[in-house]
């Protein structure tokens, strides 16, 4: 917004072109346009559309690998290397198809 805020006043407080002051501000003189054009409504807002992410697939499976994560903590008391030892084949049985 307050980009907007200073081509606004780059245009109509100091009488500056548009040209001028895609050169000050190192925006595109199309974008410049278009904010002089548009209306103040207040603070644009961006609204990014829902598309599942790159772990949505595999989500039930990490929930279960915290949940015994957990487990194993409290039982093991920190026995680290066997639980990477025992995640790691289960991935690798899973990644082989076993």
């Amino acid at each position: 917004m307050a980009m907007i805020g200073k081509v606004r006043r780059l245009h109509f407080r100091q009488q500056k072109s548009v040209r001028e002051i895609a050169r000050i501000t190192s925006l595109s003189r199309k974008t410049v346009r278009k904010w002089l054009r548009t209306p103040v409504t207040g603070e644009p807002k961006y609204q990014r559309g829902s598309r599942p992410g790159k772990l949505t697939a595999f989500h039930q499976i990490l929930l279960q690998a915290l949940k015994a994560d957990a487990v194993l903590s409290i039982i093991s008391n920190g026995a680290v290397k066997q639980r990477f030892d025992s995640r790691n084949s289960v991935s690798l049985q899973a990644a082989r198809g076993d």
